[in-house]
């Protein structure tokens, strides 16, 4: 479920918080979202918030399908970035694979565990000092 989607303009980035059971479809809202964002402001960052989806029914065929909705949007510009934020390893580990699945070229996609971490190098480019 979409829990918000909140565009800073002052940061130039947009953060995504999703919750609950993974729906495909709403994962398709929300990037049709975002993408309507990039194209009314131009280039923009983002943060996307699983730490509360359910991850217990994702398989590879739901990534599979969620990567390919995600084929469908217009690419990322190179200088964008996006910062996923999984709570634990088993959610990052399949947040990475389903960025790997979807990757653009060129584009700048991590995943971390820590909110902190994710903002600093969204905003950034550069790790948060350790």
């Amino acid at each position: 479920m979409i829990d918000s989607i909140l565009y800073s303009e002052t940061e130039g980035v947009v953060r995504v918080t999703l919750s609950g059971s993974f729906s495909v479809d709403d994962f398709g809202q929300a990037m049709g979202e975002v993408v309507h964002i990039r194209q009314t402001v131009g280039p923009t960052h983002a943060i996307w918030d699983v730490t509360a989806l359910d991850f217990s029914r994702i398989d590879l065929h739901v990534l599979r399908q969620t990567s390919q909705v995600r084929a469908a949007f217009t690419p990322r510009r190179v200088q964008e970035r996006v910062a996923v934020i999984a709570s634990g390893e088993i959610e990052s580990s399949l947040m990475k694979l389903f960025l790997d699945l979807s990757e653009d070229p060129g584009t700048c996609q991590r995943v971390f565990t820590a909110r902190a971490e994710a903002e600093s190098w969204c905003l950034t480019g550069t790790d948060a000092p350790a």
